[in-house]
Order: structure tokens, then C-alpha cells, then sequence
């Protein structure tokens, strides 16, 4: 892990199945990548229906990307991001669940 005073970064893992139905989008999520985090990502474990990518990144801003792909990858490692992910995607869901509940 690097530290600059500013922002830590840290190698990240992260494994991109195929979509779910109905989208077919892992090519378009692998383009994804690429525009987000440059031709530094190293893949590795690539098969007909995965990829795993590792990047260094700022795990602040690895955590927003990967909440916003939530349906798209998975965070292998650290396992603190990994965690940290889970729960973002939870609040997520029950803060539109109680929105949801609500009437306007």
C-alpha cells in the first residue's frame, strides 16, 4: 500500500462473471474498466465466462465504483473493501425499500 498524506492506495482484486440476464455486458464492463483505472489493470483467470482485474487504486473510490457496478463484479480482495461493498449495496436496498413505503 502506497500513502502520499493525501489518498492510500491499494491492490485491488476484483472478478467480473457474466451478466445477468437479460444484459450480455462483461465485454462492455471490461471496456469499463479500462476507461476507468487506464492500462494498468493486470487480468488474469480469464475464461469463456470470467475475468479477474487487479488495479491499484484509492479504495474510497474503488468502493463507489464497485457499489455502482454491483451487478456487474465482485470485490475479491482486500476483504475489508470486499465488506465495505456488501454493506454500501444493503443500505442501498433498504433505503429504496423505505422510500419505496413512502407516499409522496
Amino acid at each position: 500500500m502506497v500513502h502520499d498524506g493525501i489518498t492510500c492506495l491499494a491492490s485491488v482484486s476484483i472478478r467480473i462473471p457474466p451478466s445477468p440476464p437479460p444484459c450480455e455486458r462483461q465485454k462492455d464492463i471490461l471496456n469499463d474498466v479500462i476507461d476507468w483505472f487506464g492500462t494498468d489493470v493486470r487480468f488474469s483467470d480469464e475464461s469463456d465466462d470470467e475475468v479477474t482485474a487487479r488495479v491499484e487504486v484509492n479504495l474510497r473510490a474503488m468502493k463507489l465504483w464497485a457499489i455502482q457496478y454491483g451487478p456487474y463484479v465482485k470485490v475479491l480482495t482486500p476483504d475489508k473493501l470486499a465488506e465495505d461493498v456488501k454493506q454500501g449495496l444493503e443500505a442501498a436496498l433498504k433505503s429504496s425499500s423505505r422510500r419505496s413505503a413512502c407516499r409522496w
